[in-house]
């Protein structure tokens, strides 16, 4: 199967860090199926000396045999979340992207072959959120060749959601049985830390430039939108170009289903 890199930021929270990685290892069916490249902060001293620890790199190389690197930044800020991913996905050897967050818990054994099912499709897949209804994948996995063909991982910090909103209207999002739960502090009501409290969300003020529904963000995502619909059909996955047909002449509504969603969304930030 094609080789899984997690993308994961994360800032002064090495225990819960670590028990999110304990949850994708103890449950990966191969640890050679995946690598994981950590975003941190390079003023977050708490962070560093945890994954630097023998305790943890003992962990990571004898129990686990997994390739794990930290890659170090001058802190960007929530606000900028998409220039890790950016910066991460540039160096990751896999030929699917996982994003992930230092809060999520995967709760699946053999996850990474439920992925692996998808090795000849250009989609975005979407775990089975367990305890977070949301109309899109907060925890998208895409091919690597997305970014290849389009330059870069996210525009917007909002990186699920941008993901989300384009792969909708090309009909690629496929959904797996994958379960994982999101403990974070409005859903499960733990880790009521800093981190949750500070968060900036790029979304609600569409005329702020960075906001993920400005006009200029939007007609980015349509530019990318055509293009990967082009690329779909030169590899001959034309369903993707056809529904995408469908969708520009008004027969689909690629949304229906994430209006009736969101009605009964949970927790901060639950779709457009």
């Amino acid at each position: 199967m094609k080789r899984i890199s997690i993308l994961l930021a994360t800032r002064q929270r090495p225990e819960m860090l670590e028990k999110s990685i304990d949850s994708l290892l103890t449950n990966v069916n191969d640890s050679k199926n995946v690598e994981i490249l950590l975003a941190i902060d390079n003023d977050d001293n708490e962070t560093i000396e945890h994954v630097q620890q023998e305790k943890f790199q003992n962990k990571m190389q004898d129990t686990y045999n997994v390739d794990i690197q930290a890659v170090l930044f001058d802190r960007l800020g929530y606000k900028n979340l998409h220039q890790y991913m950016n910066t991460l996905w540039g160096q990751a050897s896999g030929e699917w992207l996982m994003l992930w967050n230092d809060d999520a818990l995967m709760e699946t054994k053999d996850w990474d072959l439920e992925i692996g099912k998808f090795d000849d499709q250009f989609a975005l897949l979407k775990f089975n959120q367990i305890n977070h209804r949301h109309p899109y994948a907060l925890f998208p996995v895409i091919p690597t060749d997305w970014c290849r063909l389009i330059g870069n991982y996210s525009l917007n910090s909002q990186n699920d959601a941008w993901l989300n909103l384009i792969a909708q209207p090309l009909g690629i999002v496929k959904n797996i049985p994958v379960d994982v739960v999101h403990d974070r502090f409005d859903l499960t009501g733990n880790n009521d830390d800093e981190i949750f409290r500070t968060r900036e969300y790029s979304e609600g003020n569409p005329q702020d430039p960075q906001d993920l529904m400005h006009e200029d963000m939007i007609k980015t995502r349509d530019a990318i939108i055509h293009k990967i619909a082009w690329y779909c059909n030169r590899i001959g996955q034309t369903e993707t170009s056809d529904y995408f047909e469908k969708v520009k002449s008004g027969k689909v509504d690629p949304f229906a289903e994430w209006h009736e969603i969101r009605k009964n969304a949970d927790g901060l930030g639950s779709g457009i």
